[in-house]
């Protein structure tokens, strides 16, 4: 029911049926009026989807002539005017009296006035019989039926214009083929079948035949991968105002890729390109450059690598840097000075040294070489794994 308060309207909760659906309206919702006089239209409608469960949806509007219709999203959609207000601002109710098999004893019976068979229109007067017929159209039982009287064996269906059986036998036919297409299910069926619209676990595949697939919210949003467990496998996200799209190995580790707006790209370690590889420190090595080199044994993980380096002039002991990294560790360094002349430091009087390395148990990016000033040029050559 609409009722009135002033120049407000609202329309109160309850549970009605139209088009078939059980329409629930939990709370009142007010109205907001613009003009009199108008009607007020109640839309209901079932939707859902795949993932979702579905659920019956009620809104009201205003206006003098509506009819059923299918949304864009294929929805079809039942309106019916609840209630008519006047240009005086007064409400009448437009819903049906009596309870649902009332109305349809009512829609039962047809007054035949015609030899020909036929009923009569809507708002005509019903002619009188020679039996003294008042014109009433109250339900009979079949034995006591007047003179100029039926009574409809199947329910006859009440339209403007004539009416007919076959119309009814059509109605019933349409709804015996809806029927057939209806499953109806239980609540603990209902959760196992359809998400609910909070989210929910999808256990089979997910195919979006549209053009986006959106994730809404100024909150970050992450596209992740997670294992059984639960344990986070990667994670892409990109934060709002944030400075790009970046790519996470989550539980591994490692950083972050970043995919940065201004075009730039950021990786947290070197990076390679097929024998090439430019480390974070800002060289670049490739399988073979000048005099440097490198091979990884595929079967057996091995790697090898070498070159030459030119030290400072001094006794010292300094940094050679890897090509490529061993991720488990350096197993192994040889050293060759380039010139043997350089060997005979004493004629100098300038110490004369062996070539030496550190310890290379904990070693994975370089290895420290020791030298004195005659012997700063050195070929060396470093296997790992």
């Amino acid at each position: 029911w609409v009722p009135r308060s002033g120049q407000r309207y609202t329309v109160t909760a309850g549970i009605g049926y139209i088009g078939g659906l059980r329409a629930e309206l939990t709370k009142s919702q007010p109205l907001t009026m613009r003009a009199t006089p108008t009607r007020i239209w109640v839309d209901v409608s079932l939707q859902g989807n795949v993932v979702s469960r579905w659920e019956t949806v009620i809104t009201f509007s205003l206006g003098e002539a509506k009819t059923d219709y299918v949304d864009e999203s294929g929805f079809a959609h039942y309106v019916f005017a609840l209630a008519h207000i006047d240009e005086d601002g007064m409400v009448t109710d437009l819903r049906p009296a009596g309870s649902l098999s009332e109305q349809a004893a009512n829609n039962a019976y047809l007054r035949k006035d015609r030899q020909s068979g036929g009923a009569h229109r809507q708002g005509e007067e019903p002619e009188k019989s020679g039996s003294g017929d008042t014109g009433d159209t109250g339900p009979r039982a079949a034995g006591n039926a007047d003179p100029g009287r039926y009574q409809c064996a199947e329910p006859c269906y009440r339209q403007r214009g004539r009416h007919h059986s076959g119309d009814a036998q059509s109605r019933q036919n349409d709804k015996g083929a809806a029927r057939s297409h209806l499953e109806v299910y239980s609540q603990s069926q209902t959760d196992g079948k359809y998400l609910p619209k909070t989210g929910g676990t999808v256990n089979g595949n997910v195919i979006v035949e549209g053009s986006q697939l959106l994730l809404k919210g100024d909150n970050r949003k992450h596209l992740g991968f997670h294992n059984q467990d639960g344990s986070i496998r990667m994670w892409l996200y990109k934060d709002k105002g944030g400075d790009g799209v970046r790519l996470n190995n989550g539980n591994d580790g490692g950083g972050d890729w970043v995919f940065n707006k201004n075009g730039h790209f950021y990786s947290p370690q070197a990076l390679h390109a097929a024998g090439a590889t430019y480390q974070e420190y800002g060289n670049v090595h490739g399988a073979v450059n000048g005099d440097n080199w490198w091979f990884k044994d595929n079967r057996r993980g091995l790697i090898f690598q070498g070159g030459l380096r030119i030290g400072i002039y001094a006794d010292a002991t300094e940094r050679i840097g890897l090509h490529v990294h061993c991720p488990n560790r350096l197993l192994h360094v040889s050293l060759c000075i380039k010139n043997f002349a350089q060997g005979y430091a004493t004629q100098y009087n300038q110490t004369q040294y062996n070539q030496q390395v550190v310890f290379l148990g904990d070693q994975h990016d370089g290895f420290d070489w020791c030298h004195g000033a005659r012997e700063k040029e050195v070929y060396w050559m470093a296997v790992g794994y």
